[in-house]
C-alpha cells in the first residue's frame, strides 16, 4: 500500500502514527514540541480564550468540534503560513509562550 493510503488509514483510527525521514530538523521538532506542550497543557483555557477561532476567522485555537453530529474529543490550533492569511493569525504572544511564532 502507498504512503498516502497508510496515513489516511492511520488518521481515521484511534491512536497515533510517526512519520520518519521527512527532512525536518530535530531542533525544529523539539521547538514545536515545547510550544505544543505550553499551548495545550501548561496554559489554561482563560489564557487561550483570545486565541479562539471564530465564524469570521478560521485560524486559532479550538476545543469543540463536531464530526457527523458527534463532539470530537480533541483540541487543535489551526494556522496558515501563507501571506494572504497573515492578518488573521492568532499566535500567542512571546510573553505567553516564548518562541511560539518562530516554531
Amino acid at each position: 500500500r502507498d504512503a498516502a493510503h497508510l496515513i489516511g488509514e492511520a488518521a481515521r483510527s484511534p491512536g497515533s502514527f510517526n512519520i520518519v525521514n521527512h527532512g525536518i530538523s530535530s531542533t525544529l521538532l523539539r521547538q514545536v514540541d515545547a510550544v505544543h506542550h505550553e499551548l495545550f497543557e501548561a496554559i489554561g483555557a482563560a489564557e487561550r480564550s483570545h486565541l479562539q477561532r471564530s465564524a469570521d476567522n478560521p485560524w486559532g485555537y479550538f476545543a469543540e468540534e463536531f464530526t457527523n453530529g458527534k463532539r470530537d474529543i480533541h483540541a487543535g490550533f489551526d494556522f496558515s503560513v501563507g501571506p494572504e492569511q497573515a492578518s488573521q493569525r492568532q499566535f500567542p504572544s512571546d510573553k505567553e509562550i516564548p518562541g511560539f511564532s518562530r516554531a
